[in-house]
């Protein structure tokens, strides 16, 4: 049963594309098109963390000499069975981890950082600006009662 393309599809079309000119990925791996044999399950509560977004399902695949496979991918939870994702396999046509992963989870990693050092940063300068503009209030304040404050004694009789 043949799905129409949808944008998961367009993404798995680039994701290979950038794999595969990918320097450090061994050169006997390759991505294929490969077909979940049933619904891929709901997200468990407690997965590995590695594979936090995605499940494991059943897929089943054709190499190149036309022999039927089938293994465990990691794809996301609930996949309507029929759904074509692709899987990366080593020289043997075994199931290899997603070569992009690691790229992605570094990205992740790296915006998290640049988020939080742009908030550290921002709050530090929030904290300095409150911080002067406090002490010139005071600084004013003092100057002031100088020229003021000798006028509120109390006079004596």
């Amino acid at each position: 049963m043949e799905h129409p393309p949808t944008p998961t599809d367009a993404y798995a079309r680039a994701q290979r594309s950038v794999a595969a000119s990918d320097p450090r990925l061994p050169a006997d791996w390759h991505s294929v098109s490969a077909v979940l044999t049933q619904k891929a399950p709901a997200p468990a509560l407690a997965d590995e963390v590695s594979h936090s977004d995605r499940v494991r399902a059943t897929v089943e695949w054709r190499t190149a000499d036309g022999s039927r496979h089938r293994g465990l991918a990691w794809v996301m939870p609930n996949t309507p069975a029929g759904r074509s994702v692709t899987v990366w396999l080593d020289g043997t046509d075994r199931i290899r981890e997603d070569p992009n992963r690691g790229l992605q989870v570094r990205a992740l990693a790296f915006g998290t950082a640049a988020a939080t050092g742009t908030a550290a940063l921002a709050t530090a300068g929030f904290v300095l600006v409150h911080v002067r503009l406090a002490r010139r209030r005071e600084w004013q304040l003092d100057r002031e009662w100088r020229d003021i404050g000798p006028k509120w004694r109390p006079h004596r009789t």
